[in-house]
């Protein structure tokens, strides 16, 4: 093996040892201060089960997500303090063979995107609320 190969593979051995023992630096996402956001979504039919309520930030376009339960509730930890988009997807249920596909909650096409649901809400640091009526 030529000289100038060993020490490559030297060098990539020796950083790669290095990150397993100090291990990958942390994102800037654990250094801001964060709230949590919680909720109940609700139709004019009950309580929506069966679907995702997901906070989209424009300014550094990540997103965040929280499964419903089955009584509409949804919890969302450490979510950096901001100003975001609430969307409101329904899960699509029956996906096996000979299924409808149709969606387990009524659930408006507006209220599916943050860009048309008209929902926002400013996340600040400790617990939040928002409860959705969505018609």
């Amino acid at each position: 093996m030529p000289i100038p190969t060993l020490n490559k593979l030297l060098v990539c051995s020796l950083l790669m040892a290095t990150l397993l023992i100090t291990g990958c630096p942390s994102s800037n996402r654990d250094k801001r201060e964060s709230g949590s956001l919680k909720g109940t979504v609700t139709t004019t039919h009950g309580a929506a089960t069966h679907g995702t309520v997901r906070l989209y930030s424009p300014s550094s376009a990540e997103l965040f997500t929280a499964a419903l339960d089955d009584s509409g509730n949804y919890l969302l930890e450490r979510v950096p303090v901001g100003e975001y988009g609430v969307e409101i997807v329904p899960e699509i249920q029956g996906l096996g063979e000979g299924s409808s596909q149709a969606p387990a909650t009524q659930i408006a096409v507006k209220y599916r995107s943050s860009a048309t649901s008209g929902i926002q809400v400013s996340i600040k640091k400790g617990q939040n609320e928002l409860n959705l009526k969505l018609e």
